[in-house]
Protein backbone atom coordinates (compact mmCIF):
# COMPACT_ATOMS: atom_id res chain seq x y z
CA UNK A 1 0.00 0.00 0.00
CA UNK A 2 3.01 2.31 0.26
CA UNK A 3 3.03 2.58 -3.51
CA UNK A 4 -0.53 3.93 -3.41
CA UNK A 5 0.51 6.59 -0.91
CA UNK A 6 3.36 7.62 -3.17
CA UNK A 7 1.11 7.85 -6.22
CA UNK A 8 -1.66 9.76 -4.44
CA UNK A 9 0.84 12.23 -3.07
CA UNK A 10 2.31 12.60 -6.55
CA UNK A 11 -1.15 13.25 -7.98
CA UNK A 12 -2.01 15.84 -5.36
CA UNK A 13 1.19 17.66 -6.23
CA UNK A 14 0.11 17.73 -9.86
CA UNK A 15 -2.76 20.04 -8.95
CA UNK A 16 -1.93 23.55 -10.05
CA UNK A 17 -0.17 26.10 -7.91
CA UNK A 18 -1.19 29.10 -9.88
CA UNK A 19 0.51 32.43 -9.22
CA UNK A 20 -0.14 34.86 -12.07
CA UNK A 21 3.48 35.40 -13.04
CA UNK A 22 4.58 31.77 -12.86
CA UNK A 23 1.92 29.22 -13.75
CA UNK A 24 3.52 26.30 -11.95
CA UNK A 25 1.61 23.23 -13.04
CA UNK A 26 3.44 20.89 -10.71
CA UNK A 27 3.33 21.65 -7.01
CA UNK A 28 6.53 22.24 -5.15
CA UNK A 29 7.50 19.86 -2.37
CA UNK A 30 6.52 22.49 0.21
CA UNK A 31 3.10 23.20 -1.31
CA UNK A 32 0.73 24.18 1.49
CA UNK A 33 -2.62 24.31 -0.33
CA UNK A 34 -2.73 28.03 0.47
CA UNK A 35 -3.79 29.85 -2.69
CA UNK A 36 -4.74 33.49 -2.81
CA UNK A 37 -8.13 34.39 -4.19
CA UNK A 38 -6.49 35.51 -7.45
CA UNK A 39 -4.50 32.30 -7.72
CA UNK A 40 -7.54 30.15 -7.09
CA UNK A 41 -9.39 32.16 -9.71
CA UNK A 42 -7.20 30.57 -12.39
CA UNK A 43 -8.26 27.01 -11.52
CA UNK A 44 -11.06 27.08 -14.16
CA UNK A 45 -8.40 27.32 -16.87
CA UNK A 46 -7.03 23.97 -15.74
CA UNK A 47 -10.52 22.49 -15.52
CA UNK A 48 -11.25 23.65 -19.07
CA UNK A 49 -8.07 22.12 -20.47
CA UNK A 50 -8.59 18.79 -18.71
CA UNK A 51 -12.23 18.54 -19.82
CA UNK A 52 -11.37 19.32 -23.43
CA UNK A 53 -8.59 16.74 -23.40
CA UNK A 54 -10.94 14.11 -21.96
CA UNK A 55 -13.67 14.81 -24.53
CA UNK A 56 -11.17 14.65 -27.39
CA UNK A 57 -9.72 11.40 -26.03
CA UNK A 58 -13.10 9.64 -26.03
CA UNK A 59 -14.05 11.12 -29.39
CA UNK A 60 -10.93 9.54 -30.83
CA UNK A 61 -11.82 6.18 -29.29
CA UNK A 62 -15.33 6.47 -30.71
CA UNK A 63 -14.00 7.24 -34.18
CA UNK A 64 -11.85 4.11 -34.10
CA UNK A 65 -14.73 1.93 -32.90
CA UNK A 66 -17.52 3.25 -35.09
CA UNK A 67 -17.36 0.49 -37.72
CA UNK A 68 -16.40 -2.71 -35.94
CA UNK A 69 -16.23 -1.87 -32.25
CA UNK A 70 -17.93 -4.21 -29.80
CA UNK A 71 -21.30 -2.80 -28.77
CA UNK A 72 -20.50 -2.78 -25.06
CA UNK A 73 -17.27 -0.87 -25.77
CA UNK A 74 -19.05 1.72 -27.93
CA UNK A 75 -21.75 2.10 -25.27
CA UNK A 76 -19.06 2.67 -22.62
CA UNK A 77 -17.35 5.37 -24.70
CA UNK A 78 -20.65 7.09 -25.44
CA UNK A 79 -21.76 6.99 -21.82
CA UNK A 80 -18.47 8.62 -20.79
CA UNK A 81 -19.02 11.33 -23.40
CA UNK A 82 -22.56 11.80 -22.09
CA UNK A 83 -21.22 12.39 -18.58
CA UNK A 84 -18.51 14.72 -19.89
CA UNK A 85 -21.20 16.68 -21.72
CA UNK A 86 -22.95 17.21 -18.38
CA UNK A 87 -19.74 18.27 -16.65
CA UNK A 88 -18.80 20.55 -19.54
CA UNK A 89 -22.06 22.49 -19.27
CA UNK A 90 -21.92 22.45 -15.47
CA UNK A 91 -18.34 23.75 -15.33
CA UNK A 92 -19.02 26.17 -18.14
CA UNK A 93 -22.05 27.63 -16.40
CA UNK A 94 -19.82 29.43 -13.89
CA UNK A 95 -16.23 29.50 -12.70
CA UNK A 96 -17.49 28.58 -9.22
CA UNK A 97 -18.87 25.35 -10.68
CA UNK A 98 -15.52 24.66 -12.33
CA UNK A 99 -13.76 25.17 -9.01
CA UNK A 100 -16.23 22.82 -7.32
CA UNK A 101 -15.53 20.14 -9.94
CA UNK A 102 -11.80 20.55 -9.31
CA UNK A 103 -12.40 20.14 -5.58
CA UNK A 104 -14.23 16.88 -6.32
CA UNK A 105 -10.96 15.54 -7.72
CA UNK A 106 -9.42 16.27 -4.31
CA UNK A 107 -12.38 14.59 -2.59
CA UNK A 108 -11.90 11.49 -4.73
CA UNK A 109 -8.23 11.28 -3.81
CA UNK A 110 -8.92 11.77 -0.11
CA UNK A 111 -11.64 9.12 -0.18
CA UNK A 112 -9.54 6.66 -2.18
CA UNK A 113 -6.60 6.87 0.17
CA UNK A 114 -8.75 6.59 3.29
CA UNK A 115 -10.40 3.42 1.96
CA UNK A 116 -7.32 1.60 0.71
CA UNK A 117 -4.85 2.09 3.54
CA UNK A 118 -4.02 3.84 6.77
CA UNK A 119 -2.11 6.94 5.64
CA UNK A 120 1.29 7.71 7.05
CA UNK A 121 1.60 10.73 9.32
CA UNK A 122 3.11 12.75 6.46
CA UNK A 123 0.30 11.87 4.06
CA UNK A 124 -2.33 12.51 6.75
CA UNK A 125 -0.99 16.05 7.14
CA UNK A 126 -1.31 16.57 3.38
CA UNK A 127 -4.84 15.19 3.40
CA UNK A 128 -5.87 17.50 6.23
CA UNK A 129 -4.53 20.45 4.23
CA UNK A 130 -6.42 19.23 1.19
CA UNK A 131 -9.65 18.98 3.19
CA UNK A 132 -9.18 22.53 4.43
CA UNK A 133 -8.68 23.63 0.83
CA UNK A 134 -11.94 22.13 -0.46
CA UNK A 135 -13.94 23.51 2.48
CA UNK A 136 -17.19 22.16 3.90
CA UNK A 137 -19.67 22.65 1.04
CA UNK A 138 -20.03 18.83 1.13
CA UNK A 139 -18.51 16.11 3.32
CA UNK A 140 -14.92 15.43 2.30
CA UNK A 141 -15.79 11.96 1.03
CA UNK A 142 -18.85 13.04 -0.97
CA UNK A 143 -18.49 14.22 -4.56
CA UNK A 144 -21.26 15.74 -6.65
CA UNK A 145 -23.08 13.01 -8.65
CA UNK A 146 -23.41 13.66 -12.36
CA UNK A 147 -27.19 13.14 -12.06
CA UNK A 148 -27.34 16.01 -9.57
CA UNK A 149 -25.42 18.26 -11.94
CA UNK A 150 -27.80 17.28 -14.75
CA UNK A 151 -30.78 18.16 -12.57
CA UNK A 152 -29.34 21.58 -11.80
CA UNK A 153 -28.90 22.14 -15.53
CA UNK A 154 -32.50 21.11 -16.25
CA UNK A 155 -31.52 18.11 -18.38
CA UNK A 156 -31.83 15.26 -15.90
CA UNK A 157 -34.46 13.47 -18.01
CA UNK A 158 -32.19 13.60 -21.08
CA UNK A 159 -29.25 12.31 -19.07
CA UNK A 160 -31.08 9.53 -17.24
CA UNK A 161 -32.84 8.21 -20.34
CA UNK A 162 -29.65 7.90 -22.36
CA UNK A 163 -27.54 6.75 -19.43
CA UNK A 164 -29.99 3.94 -18.69
CA UNK A 165 -29.97 2.67 -22.27
CA UNK A 166 -26.18 2.80 -22.54
CA UNK A 167 -25.68 1.21 -19.13
CA UNK A 168 -27.71 -1.83 -20.23
CA UNK A 169 -24.77 -2.65 -22.53
CA UNK A 170 -21.90 -1.27 -20.45
CA UNK A 171 -22.76 -3.63 -17.57
CA UNK A 172 -23.40 -7.38 -17.79
CA UNK A 173 -27.12 -6.93 -17.27
CA UNK A 174 -29.56 -9.77 -17.90
CA UNK A 175 -30.64 -8.06 -21.11
CA UNK A 176 -27.09 -7.74 -22.42
CA UNK A 177 -26.45 -11.39 -21.61
CA UNK A 178 -29.60 -12.86 -23.13
CA UNK A 179 -30.62 -10.32 -25.78
CA UNK A 180 -27.45 -9.67 -27.73
CA UNK A 181 -27.69 -7.76 -30.98
CA UNK A 182 -26.40 -9.66 -33.99
CA UNK A 183 -25.62 -8.71 -37.57
CA UNK A 184 -27.60 -5.77 -38.87
CA UNK A 185 -29.20 -5.11 -35.51
CA UNK A 186 -25.79 -4.69 -33.92
CA UNK A 187 -24.68 -2.35 -36.71
CA UNK A 188 -27.79 -0.18 -36.25
CA UNK A 189 -27.35 0.02 -32.48
CA UNK A 190 -23.65 0.83 -32.88
CA UNK A 191 -24.48 3.67 -35.28
CA UNK A 192 -27.10 5.07 -32.90
CA UNK A 193 -24.64 5.01 -30.01
CA UNK A 194 -21.94 6.63 -32.15
CA UNK A 195 -24.33 9.33 -33.36
CA UNK A 196 -25.26 10.12 -29.76
CA UNK A 197 -21.60 10.19 -28.74
CA UNK A 198 -20.68 12.63 -31.48
CA UNK A 199 -23.66 14.86 -30.70
CA UNK A 200 -23.02 15.11 -26.96
CA UNK A 201 -19.28 15.64 -27.47
CA UNK A 202 -19.99 18.45 -29.93
CA UNK A 203 -22.26 20.01 -27.32
CA UNK A 204 -19.61 19.60 -24.63
CA UNK A 205 -16.94 21.44 -26.61
CA UNK A 206 -19.38 24.16 -27.62
CA UNK A 207 -20.47 24.77 -24.02
CA UNK A 208 -16.86 25.05 -22.92
CA UNK A 209 -15.76 27.37 -25.73
CA UNK A 210 -18.62 29.79 -25.11
CA UNK A 211 -18.45 29.77 -21.31
CA UNK A 212 -16.98 32.02 -18.61
CA UNK A 213 -14.64 29.11 -17.86
CA UNK A 214 -13.48 29.28 -21.46
CA UNK A 215 -12.74 32.98 -21.02
CA UNK A 216 -10.47 32.21 -18.05
CA UNK A 217 -8.72 29.51 -20.08
CA UNK A 218 -8.02 31.86 -22.98
CA UNK A 219 -6.62 34.43 -20.57
CA UNK A 220 -4.00 31.97 -19.27
CA UNK A 221 -3.49 29.66 -22.24
CA UNK A 222 -0.17 31.09 -23.39
CA UNK A 223 1.24 31.03 -19.86
CA UNK A 224 0.13 27.43 -19.34
CA UNK A 225 1.79 26.35 -22.59
CA UNK A 226 4.99 28.19 -21.70
CA UNK A 227 5.25 26.27 -18.45
CA UNK A 228 4.33 22.97 -20.11
CA UNK A 229 7.27 23.41 -22.47
CA UNK A 230 9.69 23.55 -19.53
CA UNK A 231 8.50 20.28 -17.94
CA UNK A 232 9.76 16.76 -18.70
CA UNK A 233 7.17 14.91 -20.76
CA UNK A 234 6.37 12.43 -17.99
CA UNK A 235 5.51 15.30 -15.60
CA UNK A 236 3.16 17.16 -17.90
CA UNK A 237 -0.50 17.11 -16.83
CA UNK A 238 -1.49 17.32 -20.51
CA UNK A 239 -0.30 15.17 -23.40
CA UNK A 240 -0.05 18.15 -25.77
CA UNK A 241 -0.31 21.89 -25.83
CA UNK A 242 -3.51 23.28 -24.40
Amino acid sequence: MGELSRRVKQHTRSFPKVPYANYNLIMAEDFTWQLTKKQRGTIPAMVYAHLVESVEHYRELLQRAKRRGQLDYVAWITRNLLELRIWAEYCGRSTDNADDFFCDAVRDLVDMLRKFETPSEEVSVELDKAKDYIGSIRPHHKFKPVSEAAQELGIKEFYEKNCKILSKYVHPTAMSVFAKFRGQGEAIARKQFCDLGRAVSDDALKFLRESPTGDVYRRYRSTMNSVLATLPEEMRPFTKKV
